[in-house]
């Protein structure tokens, strides 16, 4: 410690025996910088601790040195006024216990003596002394106040004043103020300066008058002197007039209790004492010292930020003996850059960690006022030189994005070495922060839609499915549950063959950075099934979205034919529909075969075809329906249904047909109710020609309408070529029932469609019943078809429904027009 003393007092020494200076007209040579610490632009943030999502930005005021022919000479005078509190509280340690040794005061005073032994060789330097507590006073010598230190004298007379200083009583900074401006407030051009030192909180203040109340219980607690006359135990107070005037106060108050500033109007008055010294022209340098370790010293901070003077807080021995050291290397450089404030507007959505004392915050802005960068004369005497001003800010980022800090936004404002007013921009500065993006994001396809999945993302509330477009991020699907890892997006009109999908997680006030996938979209040709009737065959596929034409191949023995191209398709339950006529000049073997590939077209991507099975051009079995009285039902009526099947006049060598099973399926359409259609049958008559076969009918089991009849007389024989058969059957179709009655539920749903509805009116409004309950057009309702299943060889079949081939489907549709009475047989 006393090392830095010594060395001060020695470049003072070498300043006085080198120079006088003068005015000043050259500009000091200061830059100023700002980086990211550890190159962090680019910062990822941790979704599950946010105290590990903070950056510090490292600031720089680099002065650069000053050619000592760029001073000029003389030497201007200076006023310094060391305001001290002697209040009680200066008798205690700085953890506010009493005692007789050790106080603050003892420290104050120690601290003092040294400041003014380090001023003691400038002979243009004068020191005046203010004492307060309840009220403040002035020292003063044969009617000096100023005392000129290198006078011995002066200088003994003030070091034994302060080392006579006793604390006791109130604390009335704004009296302490008040003084300080009294003493500075003269013609003389010097160069002036206020130090004031408090441990506490303001609880005194002086006035020219005020009313007040007193409480009628008597005790310790709040004083007011009048000239001499005090009241105890103030109650409230009005009417306040603050003392501004010269002299010593006369009318002073002062709260002894644990209610502190009554009003407020202690530190009020403090602020007013303040600012008539920042309004005046009298351009005085202020320092303030909180010598605390307490919240009183946060008082003694506001009253600086008043008029944005030099806050110091030191909390020891040597850190109040330090900063008034400090100071001493101010208060007595001449090439100085003074009045320095650092001004930082921060961006949006980063939030500021107080870190640094004295810096203030005002939405967005950050304001701090620096001491001043002193200048000393190097070893070579060359040149003035000074250390930089070197501080780090650090906040916190809670949201991800890109924060830029412009260079015109940030800045120092100061007074020159010359007296001008100066402002020095720093420099742009950017960070991007941003979230781990949603991991392991994949696209799985499935019958034209494509499944994405991901990872479980820490915190996740939700997520944001994009599809990318045009190169652009197009939402497709918002605030999708937080515990929800996957989505299904059917492939689109517009897509192309491949697709970016992304997933994005949403935070409680942000969101991650998006994963991606390359998903193929590419539709397929889907749900493609083919029957023949005779030589006519029926392909059927689902619709593709956004097909503009659709292929169909024929593949005759093995060679594909021209390409049929269907601009407006025919649809059919939902499904599109072509049929195919084999050409009538064609010729063929018996294990020639036939299949279909169908394609289509899309704007912007390809399709991906589909084939069907082979059949063989040669029909072994053809069937027809040859009647189907089925054009007029409603609830319960049987109906009749005759079918025919031939077998073939030639089978291919070594083909025979064994264990035929005849199928009658009756496919019913899709429900968008809960009232389904019924089947049942009642008979059912098998002939060869007018010959009766034995024939055993099985119902399949599930919710399939399908009947299965099994002829024994081919089962071990085989059928003989040529061969006829001719099914008859009846069986009812209708709304479903109980012992040939609807149920009340049933009826219920009935009447949903026509609430009039009486039972006996159903078979009247058959049709807008059946219109009520089923999307499925009324000419497309029921498809009945009719089909053979067998073996090619002699053997043992594993199940009543196993057989290796099928042959001769055919189909026919219901019809609904007709109206016939309602029968008691269902």
């Amino acid at each position: 410690m006393y090392k830095k003393i010594t060395s001060i007092l020695i470049i003072i020494v070498l300043l006085m025996n080198c120079f006088i200076f003068g005015e000043i007209t050259v500009s000091a040579p200061i830059s100023v910088s700002r980086v990211i610490r550890d190159n962090a632009s680019n910062l990822v943030l941790d979704n599950v601790e946010s105290n590990n999502n903070i950056i510090y930005v490292d600031y720089t005021i680099q002065p650069d040195h000053i050619d000592v022919a760029q001073i000029p000479v003389e030497y201007p005078d200076k006023e310094i006024v060391l305001v001290i509190d002697k209040s009680g509280s200066m008798d205690w340690d700085l953890y506010g216990n009493s005692t007789y040794s050790n106080s603050r005061m003892d420290m104050t005073k120690a601290a003092a003596v040294r400041f003014i032994e380090a001023l003691k060789e400038y002979p243009n330097v004068k020191v005046a002394l203010v004492e307060y507590s309840t009220v403040a006073e002035t020292y003063s010598s044969y009617g000096k106040t100023l005392f000129n230190l290198s006078s011995y004298y002066d200088l003994t007379a003030l070091k034994n004043r302060i080392n006579g200083i006793n604390p006791n009583g109130g604390t009335n900074i704004g009296d302490g103020i008040r003084h300080a401006y009294n003493i500075l407030n003269t013609s003389t051009d010097a160069d002036k300066y206020m130090i004031l030192l408090s441990d506490g909180e303001p609880s005194a203040f002086s006035v020219s008058d005020m009313g007040y109340y007193t409480s009628n219980s008597s005790g310790y607690g709040a004083y007011y002197w009048d000239y001499g006359y005090s009241s105890r135990n103030i109650q409230s107070l009005w009417n306040v007039n603050f003392y501004e005037g010269t002299g010593n106060a006369a009318k002073y108050y002062v709260n002894w209790s644990t209610t502190g500033d009554l009003g407020g109007y202690a530190l009020e008055y403090s602020k007013a004492m303040t600012q008539k010294l920042k309004s005046s022209d009298l351009d005085v340098n202020s320092y303030f010292i909180g010598f605390s370790d307490v919240s009183a010293a946060n008082k003694l901070e506001i009253i600086a930020n008043e008029i944005a003077a030099s806050y110091k807080k030191a909390m020891t021995a040597d850190e109040i003996d330090q900063v008034y050291q400090d100071i001493a290397v101010e208060v007595t450089a001449d090439v100085q850059v003074s009045d320095i404030v650092f001004t930082d507007v921060i961006p949006e959505g980063l939030e500021y960690m107080p870190t640094i004392q004295g810096m203030t915050r005002n939405g967005q802005t950050l304001t701090k006022t620096f001491e001043n960068i002193v200048y000393t004369l190097n070893d070579s005497k060359t040149a003035y030189e000074a250390e930089p001003i070197e501080f780090t800010l650090k906040f916190k980022v809670n949201q991800s994005g890109d924060y830029n800090w412009a260079n015109n936004t940030s800045a120092i404002h100061y007074t020159d070495i010359n007296g001008s007013s100066e402002t020095l921009w720093f420099n742009n500065l950017s960070l991007t922060a941003t979230r781990t993006p949603v991991e392991n994001v994949s696209s799985t396809k499935a019958n034209n839609s494509n499944t994405i999945s991901w990872d479980a993302y820490p915190g996740a509330l939700g997520y944001n499915i994009y599809q990318v477009i045009g190169g652009v991020d197009v939402l497709i699907s918002g605030d999708e549950v937080g515990t929800q890892t996957s989505f299904n997006q059917p492939i689109q009109n517009n897509d192309y063959n491949s697709t970016v999908y992304k997933v994005e997680a949403i935070l409680p006030s942000d969101v991650s950075q998006k994963g991606s996938t390359t998903a193929e979209t590419i539709p397929d040709i889907l749900g493609l099934r083919a029957s023949r009737i005779n030589d006519t065959f029926k392909i059927e596929w689902l619709p593709i979205n956004g097909a503009l034409t659709y292929t169909v191949t024929p593949v005759i023995k093995g060679v594909p034919q021209s390409q049929i191209t269907i601009t407006s398709p025919t649809m059919v339950g939902g499904y599109v529909r072509y049929n195919y006529n084999l050409p009538s000049n064609l010729t063929y073997d018996n294990d020639d075969t036939i299949k279909f590939i169908v394609g289509a077209t899309k704007v912007n991507s390809n399709v991906n075809s589909a084939e069907t099975i082979d059949f063989l051009l040669k029909q072994l079995v053809e069937t027809e329906i040859s009647t189907a009285d089925l054009d007029a039902f409603y609830y319960a009526t049987h109906k009749d249904v005759h079918i025919s099947y031939q077998s073939s006049d030639a089978y291919p060598a070594g083909v025979s047909i064994f264990n035929p099973l005849l199928v009658l399926e009756l496919n019913l359409p899709d429900e968008v109710t809960t009232t389904p259609l019924a089947y049942t049958y009642s008979t059912m008559e098998v002939f060869n020609g007018t010959t009766p076969l034995e024939a055993t009918i099985v119902r399949s089991n599930g919710s399939e309408v399908k009947i299965y009849v099994s002829l024994e007389s081919f089962n071990t024989s085989g059928m003989p070529e040529n061969t006829s058969i001719n099914v008859v059957t009846n069986f009812a179709v209708g709304f479903e029932g109980v012992n040939g009655q609807l149920t009340p539920e049933i009826f219920a749903e009935l009447q949903n469609i026509l609430p009039n509805l009486k039972v006996y009116d159903i078979d009247k409004n058959i049709v807008e019943l059946l219109n009520g309950a089923y999307t499925t057009p009324l000419n497309n309702l029921l498809e009945v078809k009719s089909y053979v299943l067998y073996n090619k060889t002699n053997k043992v079949t594993t199940g009543i429904f196993t057989r290796d081939e099928i042959t001769g489907v055919t189909s026919d549709y219901i019809i609904i027009n007709n109206k016939l009475p309602i029968s008691d047989e269902y």
